[in-house]
Formats: structure tokens, sequence, C-alpha cells
């Protein structure tokens, strides 16, 4: 269940511009009803917020990218952003699974 909640949250920038709107949008409609199947709510949330967090495929993701992206001459192009997302997300998704199921229950988050 972590694990599907991070991939859906890291893929949610494709569709839900906006971080703050993809985590408002996850929260109820992904970690809530998944929490029912038995993982620890506040697990589920974090994965889908901080996983919400995953905004470089995109010029419109982030607004840095946004901003970097549109100056004269461009720092990058979207083909750039492509290739940087391709080889951070395997990483990206491992850690934070990684994070969400052996550190955060010995912080005492869940288990």
């Amino acid at each position: 269940m972590i694990l599907f909640t991070v991939i859906l949250a890291t893929f949610a920038h494709i569709v839900v511009a906006s971080r703050t709107a993809r985590a408002t949008v996850l929260i109820p409609a992904l970690a809530l009803p998944l929490a029912g199947l038995g993982v620890n709510p506040a697990v589920l949330i974090m994965a889908a917020t901080l996983g919400s967090g995953f905004c470089q495929t995109l010029m419109v993701s982030a607004k840095p990218v946004a901003l970097f992206g549109g100056m004269e001459p461009p720092a990058f192009t979207p083909t750039d952003l492509m290739r940087l997302a391709a080889m951070l997300l395997i990483p990206f998704i491992g850690l934070l699974t990684l994070v969400a199921v052996f550190i955060w229950p010995l912080m005492g988050l869940g288990s």
C-alpha cells in the first residue's frame, strides 16, 4: 500500500500542476481509504505529501523550473527535464518507500 501511494503521488504531478493541490487531492482520495486496509494513515499521508514533491518532469510542475526554463537563453529544455526525471524517478520512489517502511517506524510514525 505504501509503494502504491508513493507511485501514485509521484506521477500525480503530470495531471495536477500545483503541489498543494496534489496533496489536497491525494490525502482524502488515496491515503485515507488505503488506511482502511490496515496501514497507519499517518504513514500514508506523509508518503502522499512527500511523493507529490516530485516536480521536475514538466516545465509547469514547479515555479523554479518554470522560472529558469523561461530565461533567455533557456537554462534547460523540456527534453532535459524528461531525462532528469527519468534518472531520478526510481531512486525517488525507492528511497521514499524505504524510509516509510523502515525509518519512520523507528521514529515512532506507525508501522
